[in-house]
């Protein structure tokens, strides 16, 4: 199968351009990070800042920085 990493790119590439109807780029983003930040924190982080630094939605980026806060207590 592919690696890790490759899997990780490519769902996030394909959250970020079709989400869904009822899910936002932004919360499809931050789901993913959720999903791999026990396995991989350094991709998640990654995810989180860029929220913060696309001036996701409030409550996104108000999360995405409740979890970098999370992440570095680890």
């Amino acid at each position: 199968g592919e690696p890790l990493a490759t899997s990780v790119d490519l769902g996030r590439d394909r959250l970020a351009e079709r989400p869904g109807d009822a899910v936002s780029k932004d919360t499809a983003l931050l789901t993913l990070a959720d999903q791999i930040r026990a396995g991989k924190p350094a991709e998640a982080e990654k995810i989180y800042q860029e929220l913060k630094k696309q001036g996701a939605n409030k409550a996104v980026a108000e999360i995405a920085d409740r979890r970098l806060a999370e992440l570095k207590k680890k």
